[in-house]
C-alpha cells in the first residue's frame, strides 16, 4: 500500500473523522450517511466492483 498517495493511505480514518463531525452538528445529524459508508467500503476494498 506504500505506492498510494499519502492522502489515500488513511482514507478510512479521514472519512470517519468527517462523519463524526457531521454527527456533532445538530443541523446535519439527520443526514443519511449510509451512501458515504458504502462508498468508503468499496473504495478501501482489496478488489474494486466493476
Amino acid at each position: 500500500m506504500s505506492d498510494l498517495p499519502l492522502q489515500c493511505q488513511n482514507l478510512k480514518e479521514q472519512v470517519e473523522s468527517i462523519l463524526q463531525l457531521l454527527q456533532q452538528e445538530p443541523t446535519l445529524r439527520s443526514q443519511d450517511i449510509t451512501p458515504v459508508q458504502t462508498s468508503l467500503s468499496k473504495a478501501i476494498s482489496p478488489k474494486f466492483d466493476r
